[in-house]
């Protein structure tokens, strides 16, 4: 889902000609890493809908529209909500009710979206998690068309939920060739490894692993947080340890049947200790060679792991281990990974109290020191504790999306010159 630095080179000269000219030109005398002043003046963008809000997921569409995807509970129990924001970035008059705001509620429980999916025609997919009338959590699915309005063709009425033993919460889906997708994220309190597919319409799809439902466990306590297609493959990556405290980055890869791929690291699954602490993979890449690049917490610093196709470390990436530690000189977290040509992009937040940040990295896992301020940018959003969650990047401009946490919640976005 993830992937959406890349899908540049599959759109053609003209469409990126005119993306590039729905964006605007770049300032004048700006460099890489500045705040893009033709997104709402500034280049940042707050969203108070009256009650606590966040958000998780953000994607581009080709005009420039920009969709977020969180929670908010402005009618009461939090609800899914997209916002849709213009290439501008003001919210966008076409999309919902005129606010450029719509939300969505499963059982009347805790709903909220953490990825989003663009799909042919302007539709688009958020996943997430909803709790039932058990209090349960299970993996939410909705489709939209393109004004915002629920495509009730899909699923039941639009939406579509997969309930596990226990709990289950969707953290990323990968959509596979013919517009099927597989959800991934994690469970508790047994945590594990869990994915479900689903047809292009929206049905579980009984074929992939038990009555459409895989569950994976790594060892311990374990969580899955994004996944991506490699070739015929579902690669997924996340944290594995005997309990929180000792999680590191994991990975494990599926057949499109759900079954483990037996070819990558010996028996499907990859376990790499970072820092001596605890650590975990947020987000991952693949790039057009088939490796795979994931960017993880590491206690204060912004990690980046790369892994052959077959699931070995890359020894020609960082400083001969196939690693990165990052240190930009104050804590700092790497939440989401893009890539801008041949470059690694992080999201994430620096500092404390946090602010929404940007990190760009060299194809070998060098800090690009061209970027910003000694590789890094940020945008400020006032005192309040503030973290981008997303990233995607699009031509010359990368677009974070995230939220503050005080006071209340407010979702935030900021584009910034690439």
């Amino acid at each position: 889902m993830r992937l959406i630095g890349s899908e540049r080179r599959l759109l053609g000269p003209a469409l990126v000609v005119a993306w590039t000219m729905a964006l605007g030109p770049q300032a004048s005398g700006a460099v890489p890493g500045d705040l893009d002043p033709t997104f709402d003046g500034d280049g940042m963008r707050v969203v108070d809908l009256g009650g606590s809000e966040e958000s998780y997921a953000v994607a581009t569409r080709r005009n420039g529209k920009t969709l977020i995807a969180g929670t908010t509970n402005e009618g009461g129990d939090n609800d899914v909500v997209v916002i849709q924001l213009t290439s501008g970035g003001v919210p966008d008059s076409s999309f919902g009710g005129g606010d450029g705001v719509v939300t969505t509620d499963f059982f009347g429980g805790y709903d909220s979206a953490y990825a989003v999916e663009l799909l042919p025609k302007g539709k688009f997919l958020v996943a997430g998690q909803a709790l039932d009338g058990q209090g349960k959590s299970r993996f939410a699915v909705a489709r939209f068309r393109r004004s915002g309005t629920l495509d009730t063709s899909y699923g039941s009425k639009g939406k579509r939920t997969v309930a596990f033993p226990g709990n289950a919460v969707a953290l990323d889906m990968v959509r596979l060739p013919g517009g099927s997708v597989v959800l991934v994220g994690a469970s508790y309190p047994n945590e594990n490894f869990v994915l479900a597919r689903l047809t292009k319409g929206g049905r579980v799809m009984k074929s992939f692993g038990k009555k459409g439902r895989v569950i994976t466990n790594l060892g311990g306590d374990d969580g899955a947080h994004a996944g991506a297609l490699q070739d015929d493959r579902i690669v997924v990556a996340g944290g594995s340890g005997t309990s929180f405290a000792t999680q590191n980055v994991a990975l494990a890869r599926y057949r499109l049947g759900g079954g483990l791929d037996r070819t990558f690291a010996g028996n499907g699954k990859k376990v790499v200790s970072m820092v001596a602490a605890r650590d975990w993979a947020n987000d991952l890449v693949v790039l057009p060679n088939g490796r795979i690049v994931v960017v993880a917490y590491a206690s204060g610093d912004i990690g980046l792991a790369r892994f052959k196709p077959r699931g070995g470390l890359d020894r020609s990436f960082g400083g001969g281990d196939g690693k990165v530690l990052a240190d930009f000189g104050d804590d700092a977290t790497g939440q989401a990974l893009g890539r801008s040509g041949k470059k690694l992009v992080v999201a994430g937040s620096i500092g404390f109290p946090p602010d929404p940040a940007v990190f760009r990295f060299g194809p070998g896992g060098g800090i690009d020191g061209t970027f910003g301020s000694g590789g890094m940018t940020m945008a400020d959003f006032g005192p309040d504790i503030a973290a981008a969650w997303d990233v995607v990047v699009r031509g010359t401009k990368i677009l974070i999306a995230g939220y503050t946490e005080t006071p209340g919640g407010d979702i935030v976005a900021a584009r910034f010159l690439g």
